[in-house]
């Protein structure tokens, strides 16, 4: 009986404790120094990461979508679709090296770093020995729970990518492993020289920043707009966003 009182007591006080409000977050980076690529989560979960004009991947009531932007079209399918479109598009040969000739990516973390005020830990991703050291790529994760929905939503949309970047290297080589382990460091905030983190704001978001640019296609109707000479140039598929 007292046990049940105090499991009670407890379930009473932990209902009734102040929980962290949920707030809309948005975090502005600049790609290579220049295109502005944006990353909006609100507080009910939807989100979008994108430059505007170019692409946009928009998770709307759970679902995830891409836009992309070509030759004044815009075509938008399902995320999940254009992911095993291109498993099917895209092919890599990496049957040449053999698993003993692969070589290994390795992932080790540095020193300290700060980006745009947020704290977080220098991560260096290359292959093992790699000559010159320029060919390692150097990120910067943030574990800063402020920024956790913004790396939350990189990771959901850069995973199911990597099993086809993994296609590039034999699977000895360990890329999709140290990969996976790089993104769940948290945020980036910087991948020298390509990406990093300008500002983070939590004004309150255009909620229509999530409609949907345009009909929903299957993955059938966008392989073939896709591969049309006036949306692609001629390109059977645009390069994953």
């Amino acid at each position: 009986m007292i046990r049940r009182r105090v499991a009670r007591l407890a379930f009473v006080l932990l209902c009734s404790a102040p929980l962290p409000a949920l707030a809309d977050v948005t975090a502005h980076y600049t790609l290579g120094g220049k295109e502005a690529l944006t990353v909006e989560v609100d507080d009910g979960g939807n989100a979008r990461l994108g430059v505007d004009g170019k692409f946009s991947l928009i998770t709307r009531d759970g679902v995830d979508y891409v836009a992309i932007m070509m030759k004044g079209q815009v075509l938008v399918v399902r995320y999940a679709d254009l992911i095993a479109l291109a498993k099917v598009k895209i092919k890599f040969d990496s049957g040449a090296q053999s698993a003993d000739e692969a070589k290994a990516f390795v992932l080790a973390s540095g020193a300290a770093a700060e980006i745009a005020g947020h704290k977080g830990t220098t991560w260096t991703f290359g292959l093992k020995d790699a000559s010159p050291a320029a060919h390692m790529l150097e990120v910067v994760m943030s574990d800063d729970p402020e920024l956790a929905p913004v790396g939350s939503l990189v990771r959901r949309m850069l995973e199911p990518a990597v099993p086809i970047l993994q296609g590039m290297f034999p699977e000895a080589s360990g890329f999709s492993t140290r990969v996976l382990e790089l993104l769940a460091k948290g945020t980036p905030l910087r991948a020298a020289p390509f990406l990093e983190l300008g500002s983070v704001d939590r004004n309150e978001i255009d909620p229509h920043r999530f409609d949907l640019p345009g009909p929903v296609m299957s993955a059938e109707e966008f392989d073939k707009a896709a591969d049309t000479p006036a949306a692609s140039g001629g390109s059977a598929l645009p390069p994953l966003p």
